[in-house]
């Protein structure tokens, strides 16, 4: 588990943490892919991602978990979306999440 509060900590994590718990509110400058088996859980009521106007949220893979987060994007961007090149999903869980966007 890696809990992460601002944007090069959540960077870092997406690349190699198996678990990473956002704490507060992180202005993030580009889309947040998850890697196959990794989960993204807010670590608190105010565990926010707020991503810049012109990119995507998060992008799932394979068998991610997102769960206690509130993820904004501009709405006419997706909030959390799946990865097209990725034939065989697994198992993708949401539960507890607020997005604002598409």
């Amino acid at each position: 588990m890696r809990a992460v509060s601002n944007e090069e900590e959540l960077v870092a994590a997406a690349v190699d943490a198996e678990r990473i718990v956002v704490q507060g509110k992180i202005t993030v400058g580009r889309s947040l892919r998850l890697m196959p088996g990794q989960r993204l859980a807010g670590g608190g009521d105010d565990a926010t991602l707020v991503f810049a106007a012109d990119v995507d949220g998060v992008g799932l893979t394979r068998d991610n978990e997102v769960a206690g987060l509130r993820i904004q994007v501009d709405p006419a961007r997706r909030a959390v979306y799946n990865d097209t090149a990725i034939d065989d999903l697994g198992t993708i869980r949401l539960a507890g999440v607020t997005a604002a966007g598409q």
